[in-house]
């Protein structure tokens, strides 16, 4: 059990990158909002499956869950929601592999706010692994920002400012007589801007789930793990459903059952992988779970290369090397 946590946060780490590849094709016909809903409505009842498995072979008694557990939980369902409809958006704006690697500043910012607002303690091996996994992340990361900022900042000068065509009305018309709006303006619909928002969003839920996770003990890893996940995924199922009820959006259901073999597949990729994450939480801490689980960004580009056909760069190539490298150097420092 010493490693398990490494070996269920590289499965998680597989399983998120095929999901998000899935979404993103999944995206192309239904909102970001609705992509989202998709894994919590097909990937619960997985969810609940491995619940009852847990109780008949692992750990047959109910949680009695506090008041931190549901607002712990609480907190990471509605930033994981909000974190996963944003990096939708993102790839609206930059490739698969692009938009993936721009969100990876949450290794480092894990790491910050654990040791800030949840007191989490690192061993020094722990600190100069988790510096290797940035550092990976760092040289595949900053060549992409960097062209994504240069493409966001072209395509701002180049657009017509004209109040009809603008998605942020107020701010196009302090652009023209205000540099820091036209600022602001850039900053809106930058990809790399919205890639920090995804890095937060998910940090901060990252840490409310290992929270949550903790808040349910005494009891085994899978057990606490395996509540978490459902409380969690059936509080955004609700959540989403309320919000379309009164939006009265029913194109939803019927966008969810014309599409339902992708959208079938993203749930179940995605209850495997919450699965998988939500246990590596339950066993070790969050800054060193998100660490190991940078080796997606090894699967997403693979994906990328393979299923998507964008071509690789020689830095996103030594980048995934130096992660690997990081990984291993988790799993030495025991």
């Amino acid at each position: 059990m010493q490693y398990s946590w490494i070996w269920l946060t590289v499965l998680a780490a597989l399983m998120q990158a095929v999901r998000t590849a899935a979404q993103k094709r999944l995206n192309a016909h239904m909102t970001a909002a609705a992509t989202t809903y998709v894994r919590a409505v097909f990937g619960l009842p997985i969810m609940v499956a491995w619940l009852l498995a847990v109780l008949v072979w692992v750990e047959p008694r109910w949680p009695q869950p506090t008041a931190n557990f549901l607002v712990m939980a609480l907190a990471g369902a509605v930033t994981q929601v909000l974190a996963t409809v944003t990096l939708i958006v993102l790839f609206q704006k930059r490739s698969f592999a692009s938009a993936t690697a721009l969100t990876k500043a949450d290794t480092i910012l894990t790491a910050l706010i654990g040791w800030l607002a949840f007191s989490e303690q690192y061993s020094a091996p722990g600190i100069v692994a988790l510096a290797v996994v940035f550092c990976g992340v760092a040289i595949v990361m900053l060549p992409q920002a960097a062209a994504a900022t240069t493409a966001a900042s072209t395509a701002a000068d180049s657009a017509p400012r004209t109040v009809a065509t603008s998605r942020h009305d107020v701010l196009t018309r302090l652009a023209n007589i205000s540099p820091v709006a036209n600022h602001m303006r850039r900053s809106i619909d930058s990809p790399a801007m919205l890639a920090f928002l995804v890095a937060l969003l998910f940090s901060l839920s990252y840490q409310f789930i290992r929270e949550a996770t903790l808040a349910l003990a005494p009891g085994p890893s899978l057990w606490r793990g395996a509540w978490t996940v459902v409380v969690v995924t059936g509080l955004q199922l609700a959540g989403l459903s309320i919000w379309f009820a009164v939006r009265r959006e029913r194109a939803i259901m019927a966008g969810i059952v014309r599409e339902w073999r992708l959208a079938t597949f993203v749930g179940v990729t995605s209850a495997i992988g919450s699965i998988a994450w939500f246990a590596a939480f339950a066993l070790e801490n969050a800054a060193y779970v998100r660490a190991v689980g940078q080796i997606e960004m090894a699967f997403t580009m693979l994906i990328s290369a393979f299923y998507f056909r964008e071509r690789l760069r020689h830095a996103e190539l030594a980048g995934i090397a130096v992660i690997v490298l990081g990984v291993v150097m988790f799993r030495l420092a025991g």
